[in-house]
């Protein structure tokens, strides 16, 4: 057998000049494949790559936590501040007492947390106690731990009040107030939510008449009663003329108008009244209401203006009694009727403000005293209860001590009606019962510029008409008839 001979068999590896021994068959061979694989330095140097490209990444992500926190903490705290805030406008405009109660008790302004009764913003969450129906603070409970998953949200948040009172140039007086949230954040810093509420404070204030604001329109209408004669000259150039006292001759000209008007609105209310009663005597229930509503805000509207007149002429009717004399009115040429008639007719007028307020209190009694609940309806009829309290208020004030005793009652029927229903109208009641009942609080908190305007007015004007007219004493002093527009007889 030769080596190298095909023929002689298989060859052998060690004659294989192809390079195909043993070696390289291993090598080619599928049931021998060679295994790669990676040494621990190389895992190593991977795993530290891949750490420094997910520190990015891992910040990125931690931020976006953190800030959709910061953003869920927000939104509750906002909505926390938004319902302090409500809370704090529907207390102003349901309780005319409101900002009295929120400067008097420490516990609005104190800085407390929403959970567990303590902020009295917080200090019911629902009825959950018998008898249900009616929410009672300090029964049924606030935002307790038992309250899951809401007290583990809301105990990190605090919430108080600043007050500052302002006063305003021409409407009176606000109450700026700063509703703080404050609570700690995910990552430790102090977090704080802030919103201004301004709340007005109720206060009755004089409302001169129109004709009197108007300068320009009063003088023209003294020029044509005092100086009918000389109706192309101002009132300026005809005062001078005569030589008479420019301030005296606007004094006696208001009272003149302001006596023109009440007489003009007297006519139109006996007008308009006449188909209101005969509407609250034969009218169906929705109509009673409505005239008796009607009824009430005519004859108060009137009892107003009374009132606002008898202020706007106390300051002249002052300066007449004191220092009238009859060289002021210079060379006058008319009656002394057309100044001292008006200023004589004002003794009747605290008499007609009485006479109207108190019919006024009997038609806004009327229409809420009547049974039908689906007529009046209960905002409403709260709105008219309100009315009822001051109308009495004001009518004890002014003449009629007994208004009080009636106020005390609807005061205490309201408060049993609203317990446990609207905090906000049994505050307002309570408020008024302790001041209705104490009658030294009351006379402290009733004086204002409407029993000034009241108080000792005919005497004032007795006063200037002796002084203006030189004829008239108070044993001869003249009993003026009730104007033409007097109140109607009652509806009852």
């Amino acid at each position: 057998m030769k080596i190298g001979d095909p023929s002689s068999g298989p060859a052998s590896p060690i004659s294989d000049r192809s390079g195909r021994g043993p070696i390289a068959m291993a090598e080619s061979h599928p049931e021998h494949p060679r295994s790669f694989g990676l040494c621990l330095a190389e895992i190593m140097v991977a795993i530290a790559i891949l750490a420094l490209a997910m520190i990015p990444l891992l910040s990125v992500f931690w931020a976006t936590c953190r800030h959709a926190a910061q953003t869920s903490d927000y939104s509750l705290g906002l909505g926390l501040v938004t319902k302090a805030s409500e809370d704090l406008l529907l207390g102003n405009w349901e309780n005319a007492h409101w900002i009295e109660e929120l400067e008097q008790d420490p516990s609005f302004g104190a800085v407390a947390p929403v959970v567990d009764g303590e902020s009295p913003f917080f200090a019911t969450l629902e009825d959950m106690v018998p008898p249900y129906g009616l929410i009672e603070p300090g029964k049924d409970p606030g935002i307790l731990p038992s309250v899951e998953p809401l007290f583990s949200r809301v105990k990190k948040y605090r919430l108080g009040l600043q007050t500052t009172p302002e006063s305003l140039p021409t409407t009176g007086a606000v109450l700026n107030t700063h509703v703080k949230l404050e609570w700690t954040a995910v990552q430790g810093q102090r977090q704080t939510i802030s919103a201004e509420v301004v709340l007005g404070r109720y206060a009755s204030r004089p409302s001169l008449p129109e004709v009197i604001c108007d300068r320009t329109l009063a003088d023209s209408m003294i020029r044509g009663l005092f100086y009918p004669d000389r109706a192309s000259l101002s009132l300026d150039e005809a005062i001078r003329q005569v030589g008479a006292d420019p301030e005296t001759i606007r004094r006696l000209g208001d009272i003149a108008i302001l006596c023109s008007v009440l007489d003009t609105a007297a006519a139109k209310i006996r007008r308009d009244c006449q188909p209101l009663v005969a509407e609250a005597r034969n009218g169906s229930s929705e109509g009673k209401v409505s005239a008796l509503l009607t009824l009430g805000r005519l004859y108060e509207r009137y009892a107003a203006l009374c009132l606002n007149s008898m202020a706007a002429i106390r300051g002249p009717l002052r300066a007449l009694a004191d220092g009238f004399r009859a060289d002021l009115l210079g060379r006058w040429g008319g009656r002394p009727s057309v100044y001292l008639d008006p200023l004589i007719s004002f003794l009747d007028v605290p008499n007609e403000f009485s006479a109207y307020l108190w019919t006024a209190h009997a038609s806004y009694t009327l229409a809420y005293n009547l049974p039908s609940e689906s007529v009046l309806r209960p905002r409403l009829r709260t709105r008219v209860f309100m009315k009822l309290v001051e109308i009495g208020k004001l009518a004890a004030m002014t003449g009629r001590p007994e208004a009080l005793t009636g106020v005390v009652s609807i005061v205490e029927s309201f408060l049993r009606e609203q317990d446990g229903r609207n905090p906000n109208f049994f505050r307002f009641a309570r408020y008024e019962l302790l001041s209705c009942r104490d009658p030294a609080l009351f006379r402290l908190r009733g004086s204002d510029w409407r029993f000034g305007a009241w108080d000792g007015f005919e005497a004032l004007v007795l006063a200037a008409a002796i002084r203006v007219g030189g004829t008239v004493s108070s044993g001869a002093a003249p009993s003026p008839s009730p104007r033409s527009g007097s109140p109607v007889s009652n509806p009852r």
